[in-house]
């Protein structure tokens, strides 16, 4: 791939939401409204003991709205990879290791200073 090529690709698609982001993102603000002055965590408390309670019909709806997006997403994903190859990720643990590393470098660096 050109440098130019490089410069200007596109970002890879994200990967879609689960049922319970969906839910979250939907009911979120009428939670706050009806929690005015909730924090953050406390917004989350109360979403989840929701999710929780939720019936299972409506869980099967948010499911299925995972399952449409799973599927969109796989489309966009190959053809994103047809575009510029295969989507790279690399894990919490490599990079953190990678950072690690990093780190280890430095200081010996410092070290024969």
């Amino acid at each position: 791939m050109s440098l130019q090529n490089h410069i200007f690709q596109e970002a890879p698609p994200k990967k879609p939401l689960t049922a319970y982001f969906l839910f979250l993102g939907d009911e979120r603000h009428e939670i706050m409204k009806n929690n005015p002055g909730s924090k953050i965590s406390e917004i989350t408390q109360i979403a989840a003991r929701m999710w929780a309670e939720l019936d299972e019909q409506r869980k099967k709806e948010y499911q299925k709205r995972t399952e449409v997006l799973q599927k969109e997403y796989e489309v966009k994903k190959k053809e994103y990879e047809v575009k510029y190859g295969e989507i790279k990720r690399k894990s919490k643990k490599k990079q953190r290791q990678t950072d690690h590393q990093e780190y280890e470098k430095n200081v010996q660096k410092k070290i024969k200073k």
